[in-house]
This record gives C-alpha cells, structure tokens and sequence, in this order.
C-alpha cells in the first residue's frame, strides 16, 4: 500500500511556492519506506511574469531558427547528410516542442 502526504507552502517574501510530498510505501513484509519530494516554483506575478513569458518566446524562436540550419543542410549539400546533422534535428527539434 502506498501513502502519500503533501502541502503547499506560498513564501510571501520570496514569492515562491513550495510543494512538499512525503510518500510512504509498505512491502508485503511490512517494511515501510519514505521518499520526499520537493519542488518550488517563483509566483509569475506583474513584470516577473511579462518577462518570463518573454524569455521563454526568446527561446522558442531561436530554437526554430537553430532548426533550420541543420535542415537546410541536409536539404542543400550531400556532403552533410549524415546521422550527426539528422540527430541534431531532431534534438532541437525536442527542444523546441520541450519549450513551447
């Protein structure tokens, strides 16, 4: 069986939120183990959030643009079609779905 325990913690000076899980598990034998978890997030609040959002379409679209190198020379030069640009595709490729 398996319990797990949480709270939400909001810091007010820091603006942070903090979100704190203990989850407890019992074997068949009836040893209990515990594991926590512990994550915070800034509270995206007036200009921390305008510039947040700012960041992260910064992000977006230099991540399309490092895809499109990659891609025009796979598409233009046979000399460079190799595994080497294909996987480099399609990490930024990842990274850029992983941002959005």
């Amino acid at each position: 069986a398996d319990v797990t325990v949480s709270t939400l913690v909001y810091s007010q000076v820091e603006e942070l939120f903090t979100s704190v899980s203990v989850r407890f598990e019992v074997d068949s034998a009836g040893k209990v183990r515990a594991s926590k978890r512990v994550l915070s997030y800034r509270d995206l609040i007036e200009t921390t959030g305008i510039s947040f959002a700012g960041s992260m379409f910064a992000v977006i679209f230099f991540c399309l643009l490092g895809v499109g190198h990659p891609v025009y020379q796979l598409y233009h030069s046979r000399s460079c079609r190799n595994r080497v640009i294909a996987f480099e595709v399609f990490s930024r490729m990842a990274l850029n779905i992983y941002s959005a």
